[in-house]
Parts: C-alpha cells; sequence; structure tokens
C-alpha cells in the first residue's frame, strides 16, 4: 500500500521518468492538460446516478499512477462507484489493463465470473 511520502516520492520519479532519454517538459502543464481534458459526456453522470439509484455496485479499475486523484476530485466519481483496483493503490502494481490475467484477478477478488465482465 502507498503512503502519502510514496506519493510524492513516485509523482517526483514519474516526471524524471516520462520520457525515456529524460528530458525536461513541462510536468505541471501536462498534469493541467490531462485535468482539463476529463469531463462527464452529455448524459452519463444521470446514467451513474440511476444505477446507483437502482443498486448497481459499479468499481473503477485504473493503471494511471497517482493521477487517478486528479480525476476523482474533478469529477467526484466516487459518488457512483469505488475505485476498487487503482495500481498505485493496490498490491497489483503496474497492472495492464490489456492483460487477461488482471482481468482475471479482478474478477477473482471480486467473486464473480469473467463472463460476466
Amino acid at each position: 500500500m502507498q503512503t502519502p511520502l510514496n506519493h510524492v516520492k513516485e509523482k517526483e520519479e514519474l516526471a524524471i521518468k516520462f520520457f525515456s532519454d529524460g528530458r525536461a517538459f513541462d510536468f505541471g502543464g501536462l498534469k493541467q492538460c490531462m485535468s482539463d481534458g476529463y469531463a462527464y459526456l452529455n448524459g452519463i453522470e444521470d446514467i451513474l446516478r440511476r444505477l446507483k439509484l437502482n443498486g448497481y455496485e459499479m468499481h473503477a479499475f485504473t493503471n494511471y499512477p497517482c493521477w487517478y486523484s486528479m480525476i476523482e476530485k474533478k469529477l467526484k466519481l466516487s459518488t457512483y462507484l469505488s475505485w476498487t483496483f487503482s495500481s498505485c493503490e493496490t498490491d497489483l502494481q503496474m497492472l495492464r489493463l490489456h492483460q487477461r490475467w488482471v482481468w482475471l484477478e479482478f474478477s477473482s477478488r471480486m467473486l464473480i465470473s469473467l463472463s460476466k465482465i
């Protein structure tokens, strides 16, 4: 599990290692651009609200580094779902959502059949 101090270290390391050649760039500008790019599509927030009101349990899976918190701060997705599997917050470090084993792990931890995902 990451601690607040680890998050700071991770952010600093990510800024240094973002490009493989180590070139300098506007890390704050990149984060701002990413944050600015996130918004609900028309009608989605209402769909999420209705799903929650009707008892559907929803979960978010992300392999973002600690930046998922920027999305949460802006959109408040936790109003509708749980950030269940975030690679920087769980023991699934460096998960990649395109890998089959990740979905098998998610489904086994949530006790659901993979065919229902």
